[in-house]
């Protein structure tokens, strides 16, 4: 295959086992399901499942667009983080960003989800069974640039529900592509 080539991929670990009932995808599939839906999330799909890298500066642009977006929307613009920080938007889709993309398996149980006690196995308490590390609230404050309690009452939700939520779209579609596939 070429290097360059949108048909390069082995296979795919879906990293969301709500959405997907077979963890494994074969690269065929998946390049089918990705020429057939738009072109951001053709990137974003390519970013998260390949680890095509050259794709997150654009991912992160467009997320920036989609925030701010939001944010004339939700007359979330009137917020004085955003008059004040000039890069607040831009280190919030970068947040976002890799949190929708990037698994980062949890040191205590090696990505397992569950530790052996010798006798019986236990879900990990680090990531509560997942496998997968979770940020911290005060790690996102940290990140974006504000207090944590301006984070805990003005932006955690909103991140989690709208912010995030932009990427919840991109995993539906890449599912409906890949259902008209199989």
């Amino acid at each position: 295959l070429r290097k360059k080539s949108k048909e390069n991929f082995k296979s795919f670990t879906a990293q969301s086992s709500s959405i997907w009932h077979n963890p494994r995808v074969a690269w065929e599939d998946m390049a089918y399901a990705l020429a057939g839906v738009d072109d951001i999330t053709s990137k974003y799909g390519r970013l998260k499942y390949a680890d095509e890298r050259s794709f997150h500066r654009q991912l992160v642009k467009w997320t920036r667009w989609r925030i701010e977006q939001l944010c004339l929307e939700r007359e979330w613009d009137t917020e004085p983080v955003l008059r004040h920080h000039p890069i607040f938007l831009k280190r919030l889709a970068e947040l976002a960003v890799h949190e929708a993309t990037a698994s980062e398996l949890c040191r205590r149980c090696k990505g397992k989800g569950w530790i052996s006690t010798g006798y019986t196995m236990i879900d990990c308490f680090s990531c509560l069974g997942s496998g997968v590390l979770k940020k911290t609230e005060k790690f996102r404050a940290r990140f974006v640039g504000i207090s944590r309690q301006k984070w805990q009452e003005t932006w955690k939700d909103r991140f989690r529900r709208e912010i995030l939520g932009i990427f919840d779209v991109f995993e539906y579609d890449i599912q409906r592509a890949l259902r008209k596939r199989l």
